[in-house]
């Protein structure tokens, strides 16, 4: 555990450097005039991505040749990209961003991509519930901001006399067409009432790995086994009266597996 304290400590360090340090560059509209955007590269240059995709296909293999202790590293990575991404997502919208464009396109590569595999694994009883409830406590922050984003930030960065942004889902549409604008919201809200849900299932899990718990179906299947044991003694219990066996009592291990 003291091993662990120096990197928890740099990890600090570099997210407190990436909050408070000036950014490089962030979602925004050039300042000559035209409709050109220019990207953050801190949050999805060609470098970043590749980490991204390195990391998702890590977790992706991990998953499929069921190497617990692979899928848990993928997981540390993912919470360590997805706090520091989340950091700078806040910072940037804080300065002015094209906030609700670039929340769009860092949620899929951060968030929604390693998803996937990552709720697989843990369905299938992956170890590491330390990790499970950090991403589980992210994953209620980032819904929790939503609101924020897109009641409140729906139209920051944006300049109005260049052409409106194209989304693609299956078909282009206008990112800021009404319906869809009042869909993201409607989602928003949703994402916000749930958000209690995921933080107290996170700590949750940080409290059970605390306890020595390895992974949640283990423990869902040893507190079956116990509440099964449990009963069998209550039958024997039962079943020893003497008003309801004239025969000798039998002992509590015949009852028992």
């Amino acid at each position: 555990m003291a091993s662990q304290t120096p990197k928890r400590l740099a990890l600090a360090a570099i997210m407190v450097a990436l909050a408070a340090g000036p950014p490089t560059a962030f979602t925004r509209y050039e300042n000559n005039g035209s409709c050109q955007i220019v990207g953050d590269t801190d949050i999805y240059g060609i470098g970043v991505r590749v980490g991204y995709y390195l990391t998702y296909f890590a977790g992706v293999l991990a998953l499929c040749f069921n190497n617990n202790k692979g899928i848990t590293d993928s997981l540390k990575a993912i919470n360590i990209i997805f706090s520091a991404i989340l950091i700078v997502l806040m910072r940037n919208a804080t300065l002015g961003s094209f906030a609700v464009l670039e929340w769009q396109i860092a949620t899929v590569l951060v968030f929604l991509l390693p998803l996937s595999s990552m709720l697989l694994a843990f369905f299938l009883g992956s170890p590491g519930l330390a990790s499970w409830g950090t991403f589980f406590i992210l994953y209620g922050l980032y819904s929790a901001l939503q609101p924020w984003l897109l009641w409140t930030l729906i139209n920051q960065g944006r300049d109005l006399s260049c052409p409106s942004i194209r989304m693609y889902i299956f078909a282009a549409f206008d990112f800021y067409h009404p319906s869809y604008v009042k869909f993201l919201r409607a989602m928003s809200i949703i994402a916000c009432v749930g958000s209690p849900v995921a933080l107290i299932g996170g700590i949750a899990l940080i409290v059970m790995s605390m306890k020595g718990k390895k992974s949640v179906r283990g423990t869902i299947v040893k507190n079956m086994k116990e509440a099964h044991r449990r009963g069998l003694y209550r039958v024997c219990e039962e079943s020893c009266q003497p008003h309801l066996q004239s025969q000798p009592c039998r002992s509590r291990r015949h009852w028992l597996p």
